[in-house]
């Protein structure tokens, strides 16, 4: 779930098609947030495939596993 990217989304692109997959957490990076899909523990900083260290990039996974509430069970 993430409230965010769907707030966001509803706000930029009301008809739809809205891309934000990221949580609009302020990171210090462009755009802002984490990937919430690639914040979960499982092989979470295994490697750089498939997400990324680097707050700038759309798969920016956060600190550490579940760094993000709407991760966290």
């Amino acid at each position: 779930v993430n409230p965010d990217g769907y707030k966001l989304n509803q706000t930029t692109n009301p008809g739809g098609g809205g891309m934000q997959r990221k949580n609009c957490r302020v990171t210090g990076g462009y755009p802002k947030g984490i990937d919430l899909n690639r914040n979960y523990g499982y092989q979470w900083g295994y490697d750089d495939i498939g997400s990324s260290p680097n707050l700038s990039d759309e798969t920016y996974r956060g600190t550490s596993a579940f760094s993000e509430a709407e991760t966290q069970i």
